[in-house]
């Protein structure tokens, strides 16, 4: 007999509360160490030209190798899939080739680079890139995209239906076991009418609030007061408590072909709950942009 029409379909069924708290807790597994967790939509964003790609390029690279990275522990070495839908190959290519020199990554590792694929963000993203693996042969366990506005293309990143939309079509991707990053800028800081910065230190995804809402974990990179000194804070972390900021240097460039990372700080994982270090912003020059207040 067919179901009748409207009757609720079959699924999985409700636990009881005895059920519920006796079920085994599920320990959380890391692709880096109290870093970057599996099975999970990471968001990574930060104002430009603070090194965020080079930051994501270099843990994707040593990622791929196991290698361990900026004094974090990579329990293994993973298949990395990197989409890149924004930069050209003459500016990818000498940076992959500098960071792979600076950090002694074998090229037998598990890294795939793709480049101007036309991913967006339609409903059948998921289907667009997994026809990409198949073609390959390859499993990825930590898929990494860049940008979160080159996916939405003509769609508007303040829309938060427009936000959540991408996310549930990441999903899939995270349910097969795998990780996503993917990257976003930081909303620019105001001026008021006095010419004064108003939330100049709030750490904020550009666009709708449901960028972080639907991201298991994010971090952002931003500028300090000191020259070529980049911070990296967790805005969200729902597998463990948030450690405090770190700040990293990138050493080298591509023009002399050796390049690399290099930590200036990071707290042991005992002084996490230390008040984060605070920076004052410099009042912004002429040159630099930021948004006017509405």
């Amino acid at each position: 007999m067919a179901a009748l029409e409207g009757a609720p379909r079959p699924g999985p069924k409700g636990r009881t509360l005895s059920t519920l708290i006796h079920l085994p807790i599920t320990k959380t597994h890391w692709i880096i160490d109290n870093l970057l967790p599996y099975k999970s939509r990471v968001l990574l964003y930060g104002e430009w030209g603070v090194g965020k790609s080079f930051f994501l390029a270099d843990m994707a690279l040593h990622v791929a190798a196991g290698k361990p990275w900026l004094g974090f522990s990579i329990p293994a070495p993973l298949v990395v899939a990197y989409h890149d839908e924004e930069m050209t190959d003459d500016i990818v290519v000498p940076r992959m080739r500098a960071l792979v020199a600076g950090g002694a990554i074998p090229e037998t590792a598990p890294f795939y680079h793709y480049t101007h694929t036309n991913l967006v963000s339609d409903g059948n993203l998921h289907g667009r890139l997994k026809a990409l693996w198949q073609h390959d042969g390859i499993t990825p366990q930590l898929v990494i995209l860049e940008t979160a506005r080159e996916l939405l293309g003509l769609q508007d990143e303040k829309e938060a239906t427009v936000v959540r939309n991408l996310w549930k079509q990441l999903r899939p991707i995270v349910d097969t076991g795998a990780t996503v990053i993917l990257t976003h800028h930081k909303r620019k800081p105001s001026l008021d009418k006095h010419g004064s910065l108003q939330g100049a230190t709030r750490d904020t995804a550009s666009g709708s609030q449901d960028w972080l809402a639907g991201a298991d974990w994010a971090l952002a990179c931003s500028r300090t007061p000191e020259e070529g000194i980049t911070r990296v804070s967790y805005e969200k972390c729902r597998q463990i408590k948030p450690p405090a900021p770190w700040l990293f240097t990138i050493r080298g460039d591509a023009d002399t072909g050796i390049m690399s990372l290099s930590v200036v700080q990071r707290p042991i994982q005992e002084e996490a709950a230390k008040p984060a270090q605070q920076y004052v912003l410099k009042r912004p020059t002429l040159e630099e942009e930021y948004d006017t207040p509405e």
